[in-house]
């Protein structure tokens, strides 16, 4: 769904229209966490959607946060792992 989305916003298409029956629940809640506004026709079917336009002012323009790199060990934890180590090797 995610690929018809942005086919569609290439396009420059201003909303998306989904039809689904009324007892595909898996369906209309895909459509409702991807943003589609449901209505529940009268005679029977479902109808999903989605305003692209107002999407593109939904999304804000915000550059993804580079990633934490770990943290070295303090001199202690170091120092206790390494006599650790030691007496590990000296039992054994």
């Amino acid at each position: 769904m995610d690929y018809a989305i942005k086919i569609a916003k290439d396009m420059k298409i201003e909303t998306l229209y989904a039809i689904m029956l009324v007892d595909n629940y898996r369906a209309i809640s895909l459509m409702k966490k991807m943003g589609f506004t449901i209505t529940y026709m009268e005679d029977g079917p479902v109808r999903g959607t989605l305003n692209l336009k107002e999407e593109e002012l939904r999304v804000p323009c915000i550059e993804p946060k580079p990633a934490e790199q770990p943290q070295a060990q303090s001199q202690p934890a170091q120092t206790e792992q390494k006599e650790s180590k030691e007496a590990e090797a000296l039992q054994g």
